[in-house]
């Protein structure tokens, strides 16, 4: 057993293909032995029913998350624009917790690095409604190269962090 985390850091050192993923604990191993190839048919492998998981294209980003519609939920009301994007993510988390009860162990982000970083303080806008996923591809901004990450931890919440995906060693 693995995490789509784990998998998906690994598709993106071979690969340099950011994903966006949404963890909802663990899968079945054979989802990943069967995912081979460029990153659209690993992704279609691991979400071949029965998985718990789908995928889909916001924009020119992909995103594998969990088939539970609570991620689908429209958030309304969010008046974030030109935010960096650390106090960004910050308020939305706040704003996600009060409308959709089955989110409300969604925590982070979490500052790791130099919090000078752009990773932290691009700015961003969000829509003022829109889903859950798409306002979290909208917390990406311009940057095409980094993605965030939704991950399980021990003691049950979801922590939101955000990485940038680098291309494989020898690639530029």
């Amino acid at each position: 057993m693995r995490t789509v985390v784990e998998w998906a850091r690994k598709v993106w050192q071979s690969t340099g293909e950011p994903c966006n993923v949404i963890e909802d604990g663990l899968v079945n191993e054979k989802m990943f032995t069967e995912a081979t190839g460029d990153i659209v048919t690993q992704l279609d492998a691991i979400t071949a029913e029965p998985s718990p998981y789908r995928w889909e294209l916001v924009g020119n980003r992909r995103v594998l998350c969990p088939r539970d519609s609570t991620w689908s939920s429209r958030i309304t009301n969010v008046h974030l624009k030109q935010t960096p994007r650390f106090q960004a993510a910050t308020n939305y988390l706040e704003i996600l917790r009060a409308q959709v009860p089955g989110l409300g162990n969604v925590v982070g982000p979490i500052l790791k690095g130099d919090p000078a970083a752009p990773i932290f303080t691009d700015k961003v806008s969000l829509s003022e409604e829109a889903s859950v996923v798409e306002h979290l591809v909208q917390l990406l901004g311009t940057a095409p190269q980094l993605v965030f990450l939704i991950e399980r931890t021990a003691d049950g919440r979801r922590l939101l962090q955000f990485e940038n995906v680098e291309p494989p060693s020898g690639q530029t």
